[in-house]
Parts: structure tokens; C-alpha cells; sequence
């Protein structure tokens, strides 16, 4: 069997070896687990191409290969979430997709991009599936970590574990915090080098690690003093968060972009405008999401440390609030009635 040309990820996480392995025995369910943005999604795709091609005969394997990576193969299946969320109509589509036989080679194969941010639901719906799948079918989930509901679906997948490279080590990687995780998302932002704050917000100068993460992590923290049972208050506070979150997303993105070229993750001359789209998109929502949490997470960080004084009751409350507000996140909600109706809640600290 021929050598797969596997992205630069591969070889960073040391994973050529065991990917090779795998496509030397192919089984019906993989989990790649790994943050999003730092090329998981084209080492799934470069090992789709290699499953249809192993499975193909030797004069038809070069084609599937190629129409797998061009996106054009009809027994390749990649399902999305639509939005920030993984939903049920996506998971119909999992299942249908998986009773149904490959119809121009002798493999079937479903990549679903994301699968942390699937609606409770999903992993019910698809487990079944994953357990006892038709044989010509492999499917492939890509997850930046395994929620507490889905260590099922987790336990009946062969899983991979990507690194990031040097760069992607980042903020957006604080987004995989769950509802009740929001702590850890906290010390993730403030512990790696944050992709988000490599850029000052306002313009184009780099800066050191950490500066801007410390403005943004000031203006979150800020805000419980702020805090009051006005509802334009409220509202002016809501404004300055989803503004500080866009600016942070764009510079983020700009980074995340400039660092992939640079360091050859995405070969531009391959992928297509769509492509390129829909990739920047998904990272638009990835950086954006991480950014919210990690508001939500400074916020919690401040009430923990009131739980051991006269205040605990409140803190308690206010963390009850907050890691409801993650949790709801992965249902899509309106970001700015969510954050008024949350900073309303909330009860305001000492001034």
C-alpha cells in the first residue's frame, strides 16, 4: 500500500505510524480528537481519500483518492454543524447516509466535523449506527474533546490524539470547555499562549504573549462591579462585550490565517474559494465561541473566589448562572439576549 502524503499535523502530533496502521486494517469507527484550526479536518479528509483508495481496485484507487480530496466523491459524506451546533437533522443524516451502500466503489465513508458541539441528542441518535455499522461504511468523528455524554459514543471509536503546533496552542482551544467546565477554560486561556491576544484589537502590532489577553481578561472581570437591576446598564455592558469579542475574533482570525500559510497547513493553490469559505467560517465560529466562554470563565473566576466568605450564597448562584449560559450556548441562542438577561442575573460585587 502506497504511503499516504499526510499533512504536516501528522507527523508534529506522531501520528504517521498509527494512522498507517489504521488504514492497514480498516475498522467502522474513528474518533480524531484534537483542538479545531490546527488541520485535524484535512488529515480526515487526506485519510477518507486513503480508505476509498485501498478499497478500490488498482487502476480506479488514484481517482477515488483524488475526487475524495477535491470533495466530489458521492460515497464521501461530510456532515457540519449548522451554526454552532451539531443538531438532530444532521445525526438523521448520519444514520440515512449509513444504511445506504456506496454507490460507485465498495466503500462508504462519513466524516463528521465537530462533534463536541453536538446537541444532546445526536449521540443517542447515532449511537446504534456507530456499533453496528454495514461493513462498507467507516465513519470519522472530529472532536476537540470528549463530553461527559458522549464517552459512549468515544468507547466505540478508535481514537487519535493530534497536537497543536507551536502557534495553535491557543485561546480558541478554551472553547471546548462544556457547560460545569468553565474553570478549566479559564486556566487553559490564561495558562497556553492565546491565539487571540497575539494581536492588539485595534490594529496590526503584535504584541507579547499575554498583553492582550490581559486587557481582555481586565474588561471581564470588570464587569460584576458593574453590575446592577438596570436594564440599560445592562444593555451598554452587552455592547462592549460583543465588541470586544468581534475585535478579538477578527485579529485572532487574521493570526490563525497568516500562521497557516506560513507554516504550510493549508496548501492554498488546492482548495477551492468554497473551501476556503467554508474553512474560515467554521474558524470564524470557533474563535468567536472561544472568546464568549472565555468571557463567561473570567466572570466565574471571580465569583469562585467569593465562595468562602459571607458572600457564598450569591457566588454560588452566580456560578449556577454562568455555567447555564455555556450550556446553552450549544443551542445556538441570541448572544446578545442571552448576555442581558445573564448580566441582570448576576449579582453585582463590591465597588
Amino acid at each position: 500500500m502506497r504511503e499516504a502524503a499526510w499533512p504536516p499535523l501528522v507527523e508534529e502530533s506522531g501520528l504517521t505510524r498509527q494512522l498507517e496502521a489504521f488504514l492497514a486494517s480498516p475498522l467502522h469507527a474513528y474518533l480524531f480528537l484534537g483542538p479545531d484550526g490546527i488541520g485535524k479536518h484535512e488529515v480526515a479528509r487526506v485519510f477518507a481519500a486513503e480508505l476509498m483508495a485501498s478499497a478500490a481496485d488498482g487502476a480506479s484507487a488514484p481517482r477515488h483518492r483524488q475526487s475524495v480530496l477535491e470533495g466530489t466523491h458521492p460515497d464521501f459524506v461530510e456532515v457540519r454543524p449548522r451554526g454552532r451546533s451539531l443538531l438532530d437533522e444532521q445525526a438523521s443524516l448520519i444514520v440515512v447516509e449509513a444504511s445506504r451502500k456506496p454507490s460507485v466503489g465498495a466503500r462508504k465513508v462519513i466524516l463528521v466535523d465537530r462533534f463536541h458541539t453536538a446537541h444532546p441528542t445526536v449521540a443517542p441518535k447515532i449511537l446504534k449506527t456507530l456499533e453496528e455499522p454495514p461493513e462498507s461504511v467507516v465513519i470519522v468523528l472530529l472532536a476537540a474533546f470528549v463530553r461527559p455524554d458522549h464517552v459512549t459514543v468515544a468507547s466505540r471509536c478508535v481514537k487519535a490524539l493530534f497536537k497543536p503546533s507551536r502557534s495553535i496552542a491557543s485561546g480558541e482551544s478554551a472553547a471546548r470547555a462544556s457547560a460545569g467546565e468553565l474553570r478549566r477554560a479559564y486556566d487553559l486561556m490564561i495558562n497556553e499562549w492565546s491565539l487571540t491576544s497575539a494581536l492588539d484589537p485595534s490594529g496590526d502590532e503584535h504584541y507579547p504573549a499575554g498583553e492582550g489577553l490581559s486587557r481582555r481578561n481586565d474588561f471581564w472581570g470588570s464587569l460584576p462591579r458593574r453590575f446592577s437591576s438596570s436594564g440599560a446598564d445592562a444593555a451598554v455592558m452587552v455592547d462592549e462585550a460583543l465588541g470586544v469579542i468581534a475585535a478579538s475574533e477578527a485579529s485572532a482570525r487574521k493570526f490563525a490565517e497568516s500562521t497557516r500559510k506560513a507554516e504550510g497547513i493549508v496548501d492554498a493553490s488546492a482548495e477551492s474559494s468554497t473551501e476556503r469559505s467554508q474553512r474560515r467560517a467554521r474558524l470564524s465560529r470557533a474563535l468567536h465561541d472561544a472568546e464568549l466562554r472565555f468571557g463567561l470563565a473570567v466572570l466565574l473566576n471571580h465569583y469562585s473566589a467569593m465562595l468562602t466568605g459571607p458572600a457564598a450564597s450569591q457566588a454560588s448562584k452566580a456560578i449556577d448562572l454562568l455555567n447555564a449560559a455555556a450550556k446553552a450556548l450549544v443551542f445556538n441562542p441570541n448572544e446578545k439576549l442571552l448576555l442581558q438577561n445573564l448580566f441582570l442575573q448576576l449579582p453585582p460585587l463590591q465597588r
